[in-house]
């Protein structure tokens, strides 16, 4: 690709807003509650204790806002942002619909800087959590950078990001959409390095954090068959692969991928993703 073809951080952070924004309506609503469950591990690692001030950034539709207000109960404060106006709607009818009293939520990238959306102080947080959709940041360093500003001395950071990819999964993708003219667009950070927990660890030290730690956990996804992997796949980022396939090349795309699909199902007729997640709490210097 030539080099003025390749799309600067901010347009790949509008195509991620905007992708994320087409995502919204479907997200977590195709009976596979996929990313709820990465939201609930998310808080756990966080480990919120009462009365303390959270943050929570690419919080999509809210998944982690429920149990982290819980766990600071009612002298604690949550507060959700997201790139994307469309999840955010989302996550505000989560604070309305299940009576989060002590939760806030704003549109906006902690990356770009104050002045945010919402009234952030520095130095007040003292958990800040990552949604999984950092990983698709253009600057995930800028995004630890603000966290850290925004955390009290010794605040936990903590950032979900992937292992290794099943493979069986890769091929789907490679094999049946790619030569087709799909893939992943603009949004993904694709002059990044490949993250490993060396390069996470070191990123969080410039990024003003002391001390880090990972763990990996093993993700088992279950769709009933090809026909809900579909509506899972369109309502999260990965419908980027298919969005560049051209119009009519789709149906060739749509019967090779569900051949790959019939090839993967279990013996119930079911297909199965195994990931691997890892997450990484990091704290700031007392």
């Amino acid at each position: 690709m030539p080099a003025s073809a390749v799309p600067s951080a901010h347009d790949r952070a509008r195509r991620l807003a905007a992708v994320l924004d087409r995502c919204a309506p479907w997200w977590e609503r195709t009976g596979v509650r996929h990313f709820a469950e990465l939201a609930g591990r998310l808080v756990r690692h966080g480990t919120p204790r009462p009365g303390e001030r959270v943050l929570v950034v690419s919080c999509a539709a809210g998944e982690a806002l429920a149990p982290a207000s819980a766990a600071v109960g009612p002298s604690g404060l949550v507060v959700g942002m997201d790139v994307s106006a469309g999840m955010t709607r989302r996550a505000a009818l989560t604070v309305v619909d299940d009576g989060l009293d002590n939760c806030w939520v704003a549109t906006g990238d902690v990356a770009e800087g104050p002045p945010y959306p919402v009234a952030l102080v520095e130095g007040t947080f003292d958990l800040a959590l990552a949604g999984i959709a950092t990983c698709l940041s253009p600057w995930p360093e800028r995004v630890a950078a603000r966290c850290a500003e925004l955390l009290r001395p010794g605040g936990r950071f903590v950032v979900p990001w992937w292992g290794m990819p099943d493979p069986r999964w890769v091929e789907v993708f490679d094999a049946n959409v790619r030569p087709h003219g799909g893939g992943p667009g603009g949004w993904l950070a694709t002059d990044s390095p490949c993250w490993t927990v060396d390069w996470v660890h070191a990123m969080l030290r410039r990024a003003g954090f002391a001390f880090a730690h990972t763990r990996e956990e093993p993700v088992v996804t279950r769709f009933s068959g090809p026909e809900q992997w579909w509506a899972w796949i369109w309502s999260t980022p990965a419908r980027e692969y298919f969005e560049g396939v051209p119009h009519f090349l789709v149906p060739i795309v749509r019967r090779e991928v569900g051949a790959a699909l019939e090839a993967l199902r279990e013996p119930d007729g079911s297909l199965v993703i195994r990931s691997i997640a890892r997450f990484t709490v990091a704290t700031t210097p007392y």
